[in-house]
């Protein structure tokens, strides 16, 4: 086999050591297909329970969102290849930022940046972590200190103390690149790509180098991704509160009409009538039963009879009367309505027309 060929393959190996949900990738079905088919036994795939491994990016993105919100969304599908979880670790020292440094204690902070810089050469990370923190006790005030030893805490996986030393050194000088860089890093590792991609932008545009492009390039597709799923949510929440919007509205004009027909029920002595017990005198034409009903001489009458009391209680027929009450022409439109026809008939019965001759 060809040696290279082997070398390829025992890095692809280290990297799922790593990344064990890397073998969940659909990119890599036909090997998680080998595997069980040799009897392997496979982690559970991680991402169909978390969010995401990158605990600043989804939080990000999704800040103040509803799950309904995010079942609206599909969630991108994102390479989480270099993404980490972060393991325990002891919290690294944070040095006060003083008014000014002494000479003395600027040229040993010098002496012990040099040392570490020379542990960083050879990968002694623990080494170079614990000299430039000594080289910080010197000189606190220090910005490419600080950007320095943060580069090597991303070595270490341990991003989030790295974000607080290039805040650190921002704060000092505001235009350091190396700081914004490596700031990028640690938001890249942790899963926040768009935050890293800020951060890479502003430090490209001061100074950048070939580390930094590669970068840039390689997070671009997660950052695009993040940015358009966060505009999805945003706009999912706008049409979420319009529907709501609109449906309070519908709620509150139905909550008017129901209370403006019980004002008019009331109106009529609560009868369920309105305008008194009947339509007014001569509506529609004659050839309809109620046609030409008047109003009866003592209403008491009409609330002594169950029958019409009860058909009252039915909002179809209490409809008609309201509709045929605005304008009496309407009562044509239920010349077919058994239902109301009934009670008109009962009514022309009961009460007959103006000179109380019976319909």
């Amino acid at each position: 086999m060809d040696p290279n060929h082997v070398a390829l393959l025992e890095q692809f190996v280290k990297v799922l050591k790593q990344k064990p949900n890397l073998i969940h990738d659909p990119k890599l079905t036909f090997f998680k297909d080998y595997l069980i088919s040799l009897g392997a036994t496979l982690p559970e795939d991680q991402s169909a329970t978390s969010t995401s491994p990158g605990p600043s990016g989804e939080s990000k993105a999704t800040a103040g969102q509803t799950n309904e919100e995010e079942e609206d969304v599909p969630k991108p599908e994102y390479d989480y290849s270099y993404v980490i979880e972060e393991a325990d670790y002891d919290e690294v020292e944070l040095p006060s930022q003083v008014e000014e440094v002494s000479e003395e204690s600027m040229e040993k902070s010098s002496e012990l940046r040099s040392a570490a810089m020379a542990a960083l050469g050879d990968y002694n990370l623990e080494e170079a972590l614990k000299l430039f923190t000594e080289a910080l006790k010197s000189n606190p005030n220090s910005a490419p200190i600080f950007a320095k030893r943060a580069s090597v805490l991303c070595k270490l996986k341990r991003p989030s103390a790295a974000l607080k030393d290039c805040d650190r050194a921002l704060k000092v000088n505001p235009d350091s690149a190396l700081a914004l860089m490596w700031r990028g890093r640690a938001y890249m590792i942790l899963g926040d790509f768009e935050a890293a991609q800020k951060d890479f932008s502003q430090s490209a545009r001061i100074d950048t180098n070939e580390t930094l492009e590669e970068w840039i390039k390689e997070n671009k597709p997660n950052a695009d991704k993040m940015n358009k799923y966060k505009i999805a949510l945003d706009r999912a929440k706008k049409d979420r509160e319009v529907r709501a919007k609109k449906e309070r509205l519908r709620r509150a004009q139905e909550e008017r009409e129901k209370a403006e027909r019980e004002n008019a029920a009331g109106a009529s002595g609560g009868t369920g009538m309105p305008g008194g017990a009947g339509f007014p005198p001569g509506a529609g034409a004659g050839s309809h039963p109620g046609a030409g009903m008047g109003m009866p001489g003592n209403i008491q009458d009409l609330f002594s009879d169950p029958e019409i009391m009860s058909a009252m209680q039915d909002p179809e027929v209490m409809n008609a009367f309201m509709d045929v009450q605005r304008d009496p022409n309407n009562i044509s439109k239920y010349e077919h309505n058994e239902k109301v026809q009934k009670v008109l008939q009962k009514l022309a019965e009961k009460f007959g027309g103006p000179d109380g001759a019976n319909m």
